[in-house]
C-alpha cells in the first residue's frame, strides 16, 4: 500500500488540533458575520464564483497560498486550504478558505469551494444557508475518513471547525450546498452517469477512481485481521468487481452502473462497521 498520504493525514490532524487551540478564549480571533450581507443565496454564489474563478488554474491557487491537506475524498475531492484565511476565520463568499479539486485526465479541475470557521463550545454554525448544510470536525482526519457522510456531522460539543461546501464549478445533483457530491466519481472516470444511476453506483465507481482513499481507510482499521472476510480483502475484491463494471460503462451504461452498485453493496456493510468502530483497534 502506498504511504504517500500518510504525512498529509498526520499533518491535517495536527493542524486541526492547533487551530482548535488557537481558537480558545486566550487567543485573538477576528469576528465573523453569522450571515453574508443580504443572505441571498444567488448573490452569495455569484460572489463566490467571481472570487474563485481564477483558481480554475490550479497553479494560481498554489501561488496565492493554498496547500493540499489530507486525502482525496471520493465525494469531496482534494482539500486545498489557505492557512491565512483559515486562521482569520472570516465568512466571506469571495474568499473561500478551501478549494476542492478533482483530478480528471491527469489535471486538477476545480469542483467547489468551502468556508471553515472555528466554533466555541455552545456556538452553532451560521444560519446561512442552513445550519444543516454545515458539518464540523473536532478530531483527527481518521475520524473524517471513517464518517459515512459529512453533511450534518456535529463534530462534538467542544471547540471544533465548521465547514460549508458550495459546488459552484461542478454541479452537485443533491444540491449546491450539500456536502457530499457523488457526481465526482463519474467526473474522475470521464463518464456521464446513466439516467437513474444510484448513489451506490457512484460509490462503487469511487472504489477504482480513489483507491488510495480506501487504502488509507483500511490502514486505519485492523486491515487483514479477519483473513478473507476482513476489510482489506473485501475492499480488494469489490475494487476488482468495480473495475470490471467500469469497463462495461462505455458499451452498456445502465448495466455497468448496476454492476457498480452491486460491487459497493458487498463492501458497504464492512465500511459502516468500520465507521462505528467495530473494526478499530
Amino acid at each position: 500500500m502506498s504511504g504517500r498520504y500518510r504525512p498529509c493525514l498526520r499533518g491535517i490532524s495536527q493542524g486541526l488540533t492547533a487551530l482548535i487551540a488557537l481558537s480558545s478564549p486566550a487567543a485573538a480571533r477576528q469576528p465573523w458575520s453569522a450571515r453574508p450581507a443580504g443572505a441571498d443565496p444567488a448573490a452569495f454564489l455569484t460572489e463566490a464564483r467571481a472570487g474563485s474563478a481564477r483558481f480554475r488554474d490550479h497553479a494560481r491557487a498554489v501561488a496565492e497560498g493554498y496547500r493540499l491537506a489530507g486525502a482525496d475524498f471520493p465525494a469531496m475531492g482534494e482539500h486545498w486550504v489557505h492557512p491565512g484565511l483559515l486562521f482569520r476565520a472570516v465568512f466571506d463568499p469571495g474568499q473561500p478558505t478551501i478549494l476542492s479539486y478533482v483530478t480528471v485526465g491527469g489535471r486538477r479541475v476545480l469542483a467547489g469551494v468551502s468556508w471553515a470557521l472555528p466554533l466555541a463550545p455552545g456556538e452553532s454554525p451560521p444560519a446561512f444557508p442552513s445550519p444543516d448544510a454545515w458539518h464540523a470536525h473536532a478530531g483527527t482526519l481518521g475520524d473524517a475518513i471513517l464518517a459515512a457522510a459529512h453533511a450534518g456531522h456535529p463534530g462534538g460539543s467542544g471547540w471544533r471547525l465548521a465547514v460549508l461546501h458550495a459546488w459552484i464549478w461542478q454541479e452537485n445533483p443533491a444540491g449546491t450546498f450539500t456536502t457530499d457530491n457523488w457526481r465526482l466519481p463519474w467526473l474522475r472516470a470521464g463518464h456521464q452517469p446513466p439516467p437513474g444511476a444510484s448513489r451506490a453506483a457512484a460509490a462503487g465507481l469511487s472504489l477504482v477512481t480513489t483507491p488510495e482513499f480506501y487504502a488509507e481507510l483500511v490502514a486505519l482499521t485492523h486491515g487483514d485481521f479477519g483473513g478473507r472476510g476482513g476489510l482489506s480483502a473485501a475492499v480488494a475484491a469489490a475494487q476488482a468487481e468495480a473495475a470490471a463494471a467500469r469497463d462495461i460503462l462505455t458499451v452498456a451504461p445502465e448495466r455497468g452502473a448496476a454492476a457498480l452498485a452491486r460491487a459497493w453493496s458487498r463492501v458497504e456493510p464492512l465500511l459502516v462497521n468500520a465507521r462505528r468502530g467495530e473494526m478499530l483497534p
